[in-house]
C-alpha cells in the first residue's frame, strides 16, 4: 500500500525489491530533528547574551522573541517523537492489532509530516528574517569572527563536495569501463585463419557496439558532475550572502583609537603626506591642501580630527574611509590613497594607477631600466643623475640645435648641449655599435655635442656607433638636438627619507637594498624581486599547506597594495631555474594556480626542478604556497 519515493531515478542490479518503511529510522530522523532545533535554541542563546553585552535591547527582544516561538517548535517536536515512540511500542504488541496499529500509524505520520513541514517553513522563514542579525556584526571584532567561521564552513563544503564527487565519478566510469572492457574484449588477429578485412570488421562492430555506452558514460559523468555543481552552489549560496552583508557593514572608529602625524609637504604636488596608527597599525596617504593651510595644520594638528570607517574582512578591520574634519563650515579633507611610496618618498604611485615623482611634481608615464619618462617629455637618468630632452624629429645644424637648446625653458630651464661624455653615457654598447633608450624617441642618431673644433667646424657624435667625428656647422642631414642638465647632487635625499621612515640609510645619504644574490633584490617588506621578468614574489607559510589554503591565502594577501595571485607554471620554471636563497622555504613543492579537473591541481617540485600533478588538492605534505605580482617594470 506504499508508494515508492521517490518516484525517480534509476536502481541498478538484478532480482526483485521489496521497500518497507522503517519506523526505526524514521524514529531517528525525528530525534535528528529535535537535536537540531535544540542545537539552534543554543545559538539563539548565545546571540542573545552578546546583544545584551552590546546594549541592543531591540535584537535583544527579537531574540527573546524567536526563544519562545523555538521553545513551543522543540516541544512540538518532542511530542512527535513521544507519538512515534508509542505507536512502535504498540505495534510491537500484539500481532493480532497489527492492521489497526498500521492505520493509526499512516494517520500519525501524516499528520507528523504535516507538522514538522510547518515546523520547517516557520524555521527558514524566521532565518531570512532574521538574517541581517544572525550574521552578527554588532561590533566589527564580532563580525570578523562571524566572516572567519562562515568562510571555514563554506570551504570545507567545498571540500566535501570535491571528494564526493571524485568518489561517485571513479565508481561510475568504473561501472561503464567493465562494459565497454567485455565489449571490446575481442581476439586478436590471427593472420592465419582471418584476413585485415575481416579483423577490422570484427573490430568496427565492438567499436560500434561500445560507442552508445561510452556516449552514455560521458554524459551521466556530466550528469552528476552538473548534480553535484547545482548541489553545492545552493549549499554555499546562503553562506555567500551571509559574507557579504558582513561585508557591506561600516563601523566608525573611536577616537580614542586613532593618532596621526603629519610628515612632509610636498610643495610641487601641493599635497601633505599623512602617516596614520590605528590600534598599532599605520598607514600612509595624501591629502590635498594649499601651503598656508599646511602650515597651519603641520604645527597645530589639533585643528583637524580624523574620521575613519572601516569595515569587517577575513584578514581583519580595514580601513574604508577616511575624512578629516577641521574648525570651518563644510571643511573637510579626503584622504588620497596610495598604492606604493617608494622607500625614499620620491615616487609615490596612486590608487589610480598615476605614478609621480614628489620631487619635481612631474607625472611618470614609462620606465626602461635606469631611464624614467615623464609626461612633459623629459627623461631621467637614474644613475648619472642626468636629465635628457630630445628635440624636433627633423635635420638641424649645429646654430639650429644649439639655438633649440639656448631657448628651453622647459620644467624651470637650466638647458644645455651635452657633452661627447654625456653623450657616451647614453649609449649602451652592442655589436657593431651602441643603443640609446627607447624613451628618447627620435628617427635619427648624429648630434652636436658642446665640444667644437674651430670657428666653422663642429664635433658630431653617432649615437648609433658611439663614435665622434668633424663636421661643417651648416651641415644638417641626419642631425638632432639633444639638451641636457644635472638635477640636484641627492644632498636632500637623506632627510626625506628619514621624515618617511626608510630605513637602511648609509652616510652618503643614499637608500641601500636589504639584500641581493646578484639576479634577485630582497625588500624589508618580504617581497623579493626578478629585475630580469619584473615579476615581484612573496613566499607564504612555511608549513604544510594544500591546494585550497594555499588559494584562500594568496587572495587574503593584500602586501604592499595587493595584486597578488598564485602563479604559472611557467613563471615557477623561470623562479627556481635560478633559484634564489632570498625565498626561504623547506617545501618540496609549490602549488600552481594552474588546475587539471575539479579534483587537481599542479605543483612544481623545487629539488627536481620539474612540474608535477596532484590528483588531491587536498594533500598537503611537503607542499608550499608562494603569491606572485607583475612589478613596476
Amino acid at each position: 500500500g506504499h508508494k515508492q519515493r521517490p518516484t525517480d531515478g534509476e536502481i541498478y542490479g538484478t532480482g526483485d525489491f521489496v521497500f518497507v518503511p522503517d519506523l526505526e529510522k524514521r524514529g531517528r530522523k525525528i530525534g535528528a530533528e529535535v537535536e537540531a532545533l535544540e542545537a539552534e535554541m543554543a545559538e539563539l542563546k548565545r546571540l542573545k547574551d552578546e546583544a545584551t553585552k552590546a546594549q541592543d535591547q531591540s535584537m535583544e527582544r527579537q531574540i527573546e522573541r524567536l526563544q519562545l516561538i523555538k521553545e513551543a517548535e522543540l516541544k512540538l517536536a518532542q511530542t512527535q517523537k513521544r507519538q512515534k515512540e508509542e505507536a512502535l511500542r504498540y505495534e510491537r504488541q500484539s500481532e493480532l492489532e497489527v492492521e489497526k496499529l498500521e492505520k493509526d500509524r499512516i494517520q500519525r505520520e501524516v499528520e507528523n509530516e504535516k507538522r514538522l513541514n510547518l515546523l520547517r517553513m516557520q524555521a527558514e522563514k524566521m532565518r531570512q528574517d532574521l538574517n541581517q542579525d544572525l550574521t552578527g556584526g554588532a561590533t566589527v571584532e564580532s563580525a570578523i569572527s562571524e566572516l572567519k567561521r562562515i568562510k571555514e564552513k563554506r570551504d570545507k563544503i567545498e571540500l566535501d563536495f570535491s571528494t564526493e564527487l571524485r568518489k561517485q565519478s571513479k565508481i561510475l566510469a568504473g561501472f561503464y569501463d567493465k562494459k565497454i572492457d567485455r565489449i571490446m574484449d575481442i581476439t586478436p588477429w590471427d593472420k592465419e585463419f582471418e584476413t585485415k578485412r575481416e579483423y577490422n570488421d570484427r573490430l568496427a562492430k565492438a567499436q560500434f557496439k561500445a560507442a552508445p555506452i561510452k556516449k552514455a558514460k560521458e554524459e551521466k559523468l556530466a550528469s552528476l558532475q552538473n548534480e553535484l555543481q547545482t548541489a553545492l552552489e545552493k549549499q554555499i549560496s546562503p553562506l555567500n550572502k551571509q559574507m557579504k552583508t558582513l561585508e557591506a557593514k561600516r563601523f566608525t572608529l573611536p577616537v580614542s583609537h586613532e593618532s596621526f602625524k603629519f610628515i612632509r609637504y610636498y610643495l610641487k604636488l601641493h599635497m601633505m603626506l599623512v602617516n596614520l596608527s590605528t590600534d598599532g597599525k599605520s598607514e600612509k596617504f595624501f591629502i590635498k591642501l594649499e601651503s598656508s593651510k599646511a602650515r597651519e595644520f603641520k604645527r597645530h594638528p589639533e585643528l583637524l580630527v580624523p574620521e575613519i570607517q572601516i569595515k569587517p574582512t577575513l584578514i581583519g578591520a580595514k580601513r574604508e574611509k577616511i575624512i578629516f574634519n577641521g574648525a570651518g563650515k563644510s571643511e573637510t579633507y579626503t584622504f588620497i590613497p596610495l598604492s606604493n611610496i617608494s622607500d625614499d618618498g620620491r615616487f609615490v604611485t596612486f590608487a589610480s594607477g598615476v605614478e609621480v615623482d614628489t620631487k619635481n611634481g612631474l607625472k611618470i608615464t614609462e620606465r626602461e631600466g635606469e631611464y624614467v619618462a615623464y609626461a612633459n617629455g623629459i627623461v631621467w637618468d637614474i644613475n648619472t643623475g642626468l636629465e635628457w630632452k630630445a628635440g624636433p624629429d627633423r635635420d638641424m645644424n649645429w646654430k639650429e640645435a644649439t639655438t633649440w637648446v639656448e631657448n628651453l625653458k622647459l620644467n624651470g630651464g637650466g638647458w644645455r648641449v651635452p657633452s661627447i661624455n654625456e653623450l657616451k653615457g647614453l649609449c649602451k654598447s652592442t655589436t657593431g655599435g651602441c643603443n640609446i633608450t627607447r624613451l628618447l624617441k627620435n628617427t635619427n642618431y648624429n648630434t652636436w655635442p658642446s665640444e667644437n673644433e674651430s670657428s666653422t667646424t663642429a664635433i658630431v657624435f653617432s649615437l648609433k656607433y658611439g663614435v665622434k667625428s668633424g663636421g661643417y656647422r651648416g651641415y644638417s642631414h641626419n642631425s638632432r638636438a639633444f639638451a641636457v642638465r644635472s638635477w640636484n647632487d641627492g644632498s636632500d635625499d637623506k632627510k626625506i627619507m628619514e621624515e618617511t621612515g626608510a630605513k637602511n640609510v648609509d652616510s652618503s645619504g643614499k637608500y641601500n637594498k636589504i639584500k641581493t644574490d646578484q639576479v634577485y633584490v630582497g625588500y624589508v617588506s618580504g617581497i623579493v624581486k626578478d629585475p630580469s621578468t619584473g615579476l615581484e614574489w612573496v613566499a607564504g607559510p612555511d608549513g604544510d599547506t594544500n591546494w585550497y589554503q594555499a588559494r584562500t591565502w594568496v587572495k587574503n594577501l593584500r602586501l604592499n597594495g595587493g595584486g597578488w595571485r598564485m602563479p604559472t607554471m611557467d613563471e615557477l620554471q623561470i623562479l627556481f631555474g635560478k633559484r634564489t636563497p632570498l625565498l626561504k622555504t623547506t617545501g618540496l613543492w609549490v602549488w600552481s594556480g594552474e588546475t587539471k579537473d575539479a579534483s587537481g591541481a599542479w605543483g612544481y617540485n623545487l629539488f627536481r626542478h620539474i612540474g608535477g600533478f596532484w590528483d588531491e588538492r587536498s594533500v598537503s605534505s611537503g607542499s608550499r604556497v608562494f603569491a606572485v605580482r607583475c612589478g613596476s617594470n
